[in-house]
């Protein structure tokens, strides 16, 4: 999936609280330059996410780069 411009990479990231899944298995890549949005419905694991990839939030199983 990574490709040479990409600045962002992101493999199967998963965060669960107990048996909540608020992020299961997301794969997505942002190029250099490119406009990049989470829409989705509340709860959908958006603030989680960018929590993890900010290191403000630990996952419990990805393939990250940044």
């Amino acid at each position: 999936m990574e490709e040479k411009n990409d600045i962002i990479s992101v493999q199967n990231l998963t965060k669960t609280f107990d048996e909540f899944s608020a992020v299961d298995s997301i794969l997505f890549s942002v190029r250099a330059g490119e406009i990049f949005a989470f829409l989705g419905p509340n709860g959908a694991g958006k603030t989680t996410t960018i929590k993890m990839l900010a290191t403000c939030k630990n996952s419990n199983l990805a393939d990250e780069t940044a």
